[in-house]
């Protein structure tokens, strides 16, 4: 059987631009094809060909890029940034190659039957969805097209068979992650020549925690890793193939654990290399702020989201606000170490003096710590989905939260206008060192000294006076 394993990148794909296009396929798509080319049955009978495409080519042109290999199956990796772009391409690729079967999964794809089979008949050129941790339902899927059978009832799929639209219960995660190859070792990915971008690696899967807008790794609350010697293969691999750039773990909370992310740490000294993290500031001690001082490198995104309670009681997320701060002072302090504070706008129970009072906290850690803010998503198999009359979300098409019960369209507009300016002052030059005058003066908040920048970017024309989004600040 031929199988086109195919992505459509649509972020940082300006021309020139390497800095997502790292590698042939990204991870999760990867790791899927190395899983089912270790599966006893299917060994040896897949010829399998990756194929990743910018997202600024012409549907027409995409399709013809991924059926050079004359697949029997196609199969795509869809995220909150390509679904639409990539449902798009599936049906120009349906129309030039009718005959061949268009496989998707990832994120995107809800798990509870009822909305799979939604997603389905939403999306005709669409023959099988698979949901959740697509190793084991893909595989069995190629098996079952292999061995001529139906593939109706295998966990985790949803599929267009004889006419009808059916959807299977939603699939466990993997129970034992030994059992899964790393797709940079098994050769399931290759390194672009010179790349110096981003790829990604896992060293775990799951999350102690259960924040309502978040489904991380088909929402498993246990945390379940990887061999570290998997870890350390897929390191090497990349350090072995010339990769140069920076290594993402794609961690829910690297420091959940002390023990393990001390062994990451010391891992991570093998090679000159820069690594991304997510963690959690309030896990952090003296031990582990010294351990990863002795990274060559290190980019760490620490979760705030917000420091209003009631908001981050709504989303069921805990924040020990002193001892996140004690321990961002202690990183930031670190010269290796780059620290960003993440923000979330949008959060039910927030408004825009609450979003203030969060730029108010955050700003101080500035410069050393920069910010960055998400605008709140509802994911299809986040809670949060369920929760959209409890709190009145009101979503545009991609999910993007306008407004809610408390924080109007035209609030939430205001208060991205403040995170606009402050971008703005991180960037042109000259200007932030009078705004950091203001920051150590303590005379006036800085989320109102904000509004009185983003007001005169307004009136120069500098800034817009609608919603402006987080990636476009």
């Amino acid at each position: 059987m031929r199988v086109t394993f195919a992505y459509l990148e649509t972020l940082g794909t300006g021309p020139g631009d390497s800095t997502r296009l790292a590698a042939d396929l990204p991870l999760g798509l990867a790791t899927v094809r190395a899983y089912a080319q270790r599966r006893p049955r299917l060994r040896g009978r897949l010829a399998a060909a990756n194929r990743t495409v910018p997202g600024r080519l012409a549907p027409r042109e995409a399709a013809r890029r991924i059926l050079a290999a004359s697949p029997d199956l196609a199969a795509f990796g869809v995220y909150l940034w390509n679904i639409e772009e990539t449902t798009r391409l599936c049906r120009e690729l349906k129309r030039q190659a009718p005959g061949t079967t268009v496989v998707v999964g990832g994120p995107e794809v809800p798990r509870a039957p009822a909305d799979l089979r939604a997603f389905l008949r939403e999306r005709p050129c669409v023959d099988i969805a698979v949901s959740g941790e697509g190793e084991e339902a893909f595989a069995e899927a190629l098996e079952g097209r292999l061995g001529g059978g139906r593939l109706g009832g295998i966990p985790g799929l949803g599929l267009r068979e004889r006419g009808s639209v059916t959807a299977a219960e939603p699939r466990p995660g993997v129970a034992s992650l030994a059992g899964i190859p790393g797709p940079f070792a098994a050769g399931a990915a290759a390194v672009r020549p010179g790349a110096r971008g981003m790829l990604c690696v896992e060293g775990s899967r799951g999350c102690p925690f259960a924040c309502s807008y978040c489904d991380f790794l088909s929402g498993t609350h246990k945390l379940r890793l990887f061999p570290l010697e998997r870890v350390r293969a897929e390191l090497d691999a990349l350090w072995d193939a010339g990769f140069r750039g920076s290594v993402c773990f794609t961690d829910a909370m690297l420091n959940a654990r002390k023990d393990r992310a001390l062994d990451l740490f010391r891992l991570m000294r093998r090679h000159d290399l820069e690594y991304q993290l997510e963690l959690k500031p309030e896990l952090f001690d003296d031990e582990l702020i010294a351990a990863l001082g002795r990274v060559r490198r290190v980019f760490v995104s620490l979760g705030i989201q917000s420091v209003n309670p009631k908001a981050l009681k709504n989303m069921n997320r805990g924040l020990d606000l002193a001892r996140a701060a004690r321990n961002i002072r202690g990183l930031a302090a670190r010269p290796n170490i780059r620290v960003r504070l993440e923000l979330i706008l949008g959060l039910p129970g927030d408004d825009h003096e609450s979003f203030k009072r969060t730029l108010d906290w955050a700003l101080p850690f500035a410069p050393r710590a920069d910010l960055t803010l998400y605008d709140l998503s509802v994911l299809p198999n986040a809670p949060l989905a369920a929760q959209r009359g409890r709190f009145g979300l009101r979503t545009d098409g991609r999910g993007v939260v306008l407004s809610s019960t408390g924080f109007s369209a035209a609030d939430m507009a205001r208060s991205s206008r403040l995170f606009a300016a402050y971008r703005h002052l991180r960037g042109a030059p000259g200007c932030w060192p009078g705004f950091e005058r203001v920051l150590r003066g303590g005379t006036a908040r800085p989320s109102e000294a904000l509004e009185k920048i983003a007001q005169r970017l307004i009136s120069a024309g500098r800034l817009p006076k609608g919603r402006i989004y987080g990636t476009e600040a």
